[in-house]
């Protein structure tokens, strides 16, 4: 271990000390305490003796408790020390990404293994049951990434030699009756056109009812407002109007992965107010009835942010509709969005009316809103026709 100390005078006369601690393992910590002296030398010199505990309040001292990795990776994530790079000190968002990723999925699948027992198999298991529940690629990576994390950590307590997450291959998803080099015949499909995201509404509702359960209803207003899983489960009823002819929501804040409301949101963008369609606006109305909590500053949909995740999924399967990622839900919206204004709007007013696609998404650019998340597939390119009767409905 290593501690860097610091002193510097306050603005109430007293000495603020700083302690910088580095050791093998672990993420920079910076300690901070406001203590009394005459001068910067007595300052220091109190310093330099409270800096004497922390060398033996070392990292390796706490990891050799354990043997078991559900342990050992607990008090890794309520220390915060999830980072494989010494110098690296992680965002709040991300640790808390991190954290999530190994309470939720990593620590359940892994936690009664002893850390030596851990094998590049299992690891690929692993994978393949986070591919089996739909996770995409990049999501995958990330729990992978997390996991070689800690297991980098038991290589530096001297637990284990070597990472089973190294040289790690992800596992495929696609039909193993598909020819990959025949996609240009077959599209990958990665967005649903009009007729599907009606089904998929309709599955959704029938599946989890508005009376007992408001998960039909969100999964409903995502495909409906194209709105990311965060914002729709920020939605408060105070930020929503639904009188009158032109119904609407305001996006005011957004719900984290740790089921906090961030009112910062992801951009300045993403502050937006989005019109409901009319089957938007009754779904919401019929769950305002049905919900036992209307008061301005309640949520609209009292959910946790990875309750989606096995209902979207069933009610895709159930609805016998091509598997998707939650997140092109999103998408979707945009692209018959985008189909719709390229059949409907002159060329004089086209590039308003894409500006206002972008900003309804809540993309400080068109370009964003086009280059990600626009994806005109064969089936969709069919659709034209269908796309400007109304969409969802």
């Amino acid at each position: 271990m290593r501690v860097n100390t610091r002193v510097r005078p306050s603005d109430s006369g007293k000495w603020i000390v700083e302690w910088d601690i580095h050791e093998e393992g672990r993420q920079r910590i910076r300690k901070q305490k406001t203590i009394v002296a005459q001068n910067k030398k007595q300052a220091m010199a109190k310093a330099l003796k409270l800096a004497e505990k922390f060398e033996h309040e070392g990292f390796a001292s706490l990891i050799h408790r354990y043997e078991l990795f559900g342990d050992f990776a607990a008090a890794l994530a309520d220390k915060g020390w999830l980072s494989a790079n010494k110098k690296k000190i992680l965002r709040y968002s991300t640790l808390d990404d991190y954290r999530n990723r190994v309470k939720t999925d990593i620590i359940p699948y892994f936690g009664t293994k002893k850390l030596t027992q851990i094998s590049k198999a299992d690891v690929s298991n692993f994978e393949e049951e986070l591919d089996r529940r739909g996770l995409s690629v990049t999501s995958r990576r990330h729990h992978i990434q997390v996991l070689r994390n800690i297991m980098q950590m038991a290589i530096w307590a001297g637990i284990v030699s070597s990472n089973p997450c190294d040289d790690m291959a992800y596992s495929d998803s696609r039909d193993p009756g598909v020819d990959p080099e025949a996609e240009d015949e077959e599209e990958k499909v990665t967005v649903w056109d009009s007729d599907q995201v009606a089904i998929f509404i309709n599955a959704a509702l029938k599946a989890y009812p508005m009376p007992e359960s408001p998960t039909g209803a969100l999964l409903a207003l995502s495909a409906l407002t194209g709105c990311r899983l965060g914002e729709c489960l920020g939605f408060r009823w105070k930020n929503a109007v639904l009188a009158g002819d032109r119904p609407y929501i305001d996006v005011k804040s957004s719900l984290s992965k740790v089921n906090t409301l961030d009112f910062l949101m992801k951009s300045a963008a993403a502050h937006r107010t989005i019109p409901l369609n009319s089957r938007a606006a009754q779904i919401l109305r019929q769950w305002r009835l049905a919900s036992a909590e209307t008061g301005p500053d309640a949520r609209i949909f009292p959910l946790k942010y990875f309750a989606y995740r096995s209902p979207f999924l069933q009610v895709t399967k159930k609805a016998q509709l091509p598997q998707i990622r939650f997140h092109d839900l999103r998408a979707s919206w945009c692209s018959n969005a985008f189909l719709r204004i390229h059949a409907s709007s002159t060329n004089a007013n086209i590039i308003q009316e894409l500006t206002e696609l972008s900003r309804a998404a809540g993309h400080s650019s068109f370009n964003i809103t086009y280059d990600f998340y626009i994806k005109v597939t064969k089936g969709l390119r069919s659709a034209v026709p269908k796309a400007i009767e109304g969409y969802g409905e």
